[in-house]
């Protein structure tokens, strides 16, 4: 089981590396944007963690107004130096991921005129292509990108949560008269603490994990809905041949049926997201409240005893919390983007399918005119089926000839 997993996660780094080259080859300013910036966010809240601590502390000690003032200059700094670059990297985030979404469907078009006929036009490569379409904007390689940012950045959280709330979880030599305030700065507080915040990460993870599985299930079958609904609504009716055809063969039954059947398998798929997402927020809520309320009445206890100075009840909570979500964050970053990793293989396995490799290229201009079209021993049959359409044909055409 063990290797397994280790073959599984190499696997995954491996299409994390591909996905990596394949967005830098399409757009190469995206992914050193989106790295900054997740940077730039991941520090931007500690700021005031921090500087409201030692301002709260100063406060409480030796009131130099000097020094109040430095800090509160040094705070208003840093806070517009840090906003000014999270709105330039994030407004440069959104035009590089805007021109590579266009690059992306480009590339994917150009690669369906490049596909051999018989291979694009049946309904597996139609299927196929309506899965990928959908995943542009649900899922795949843009999703990948985002999952990508929220890892970073909460690596880099938890770097910094780690360092300002590590004293927090040491042991103090001051004596309590209060016995039982004093069990606070204990190995046992500090070690069912830890268990449960172990436990409740694991949870989130848990529940992300689920309800990316059920995205992934909803997003298919929405795919499969959305394409008989595009199918009839959007290339069907609007062609002006096929309303004679509609009206002759009496169709307006069938189109309607399969358009409603259509539409309540859409309005099924999106009232089974919402409960999904409904409940997921509501678990997943509750978990990080009694988290929250955990690591308050710690360090409220510890500032009691007087093992903590009551300025750092800011810093504490904040970077306890910071900890917590950030743990939280690089657990279900990874969740997505192995749960996003199907999109990647639907992907992959839609291309592989189309068979791109081109049986002849034409190098130069052609004179239609005088142009001669041979075909000898031509054979063809449709997908899924053991009769041939054509068999052993021949023919001959001759300049302008139709």
């Amino acid at each position: 089981m063990k290797k397994q997993n280790i073959v599984l996660f190499k696997t995954e780094m491996k299409l994390l590396i591909e996905e990596l080259n394949i967005i830098h080859s399409i757009q190469p300013g995206l992914i050193t944007c989106s790295f900054i910036l997740a940077i730039v966010n991941a520090i931007y809240p500690f700021i005031n963690i921090y500087m409201f601590t030692q301002i709260v502390n100063e406060i409480l000690g030796n009131k130099n107004l000097k020094v109040l003032i430095l800090h509160a200059t040094i705070t208003v700094i840093l806070n517009l130096f840090a906003n000014i670059l999270s709105h330039a990297f994030n407004r440069l985030r959104e035009l590089n991921n805007s021109t590579f979404h266009f690059k992306l469907g480009v590339h994917l078009a150009n690669i369906n005129h490049r596909a051999k006929y018989q291979n694009l036009e049946n309904s597996d490569s139609r299927e196929g292509f309506q899965k990928i379409y959908d995943n542009l904007t649900q899922g795949g390689l843009s999703a990948f990108n985002g999952y990508l940012s929220d890892l970073i950045g909460n690596v880099f959280s938890l770097i910094i949560a780690i360092f300002l709330s590590y004293e927090l979880f040491t042991f103090s030599e001051i004596d309590v008269k209060h016995s039982w305030i004093n069990q606070i700065d204990s190995y046992v507080v500090t070690l069912i603490f830890i268990s449960a915040f172990v436990v409740a990460v694991m949870a989130i993870a848990k529940l992300n994990f689920n309800h990316d599985k059920e995205a992934f299930s909803i997003n298919n079958t929405r795919a499969l809905a959305n394409k008989v609904w595009s199918f009839y609504e959007r290339e069907y009716i609007e062609d002006v041949d096929t309303g004679k055809e509609i009206r002759i063969y009496n169709q307006c039954n069938l189109i309607l049926r399969e358009i409603k059947n259509a539409h309540n398998q859409m309005t099924t798929t999106e009232l089974r997201k919402c409960d999904s997402d409904i409940r997921f927020n509501l678990r997943s809520n509750i978990i990080s409240e009694i988290m929250k309320g955990m690591v308050y009445l710690l360090v409220v206890l510890k500032c009691v005893s007087g093992i903590v100075p009551i300025g750092n009840i800011v810093q504490y909570t904040g970077a306890v919390n910071k900890i917590f979500f950030s743990v939280s964050g690089i657990i279900n970053a990874w969740i997505h983007i192995t749960e996003n990793n199907k999109y990647i293989y639907a992907l992959k396995d839609y291309l592989s399918y189309l068979d791109t490799e081109d049986n002849g290229v034409i190098t130069k201009d052609l004179d239609y005119d005088n142009l001669t079209i041979q075909f000898h021993n031509v054979s063809f049959k449709y997908p899924y089926s053991n009769k041939y359409a054509l068999k052993n044909c021949g023919s001959i055409k001759e300049g302008a000839e139709k």
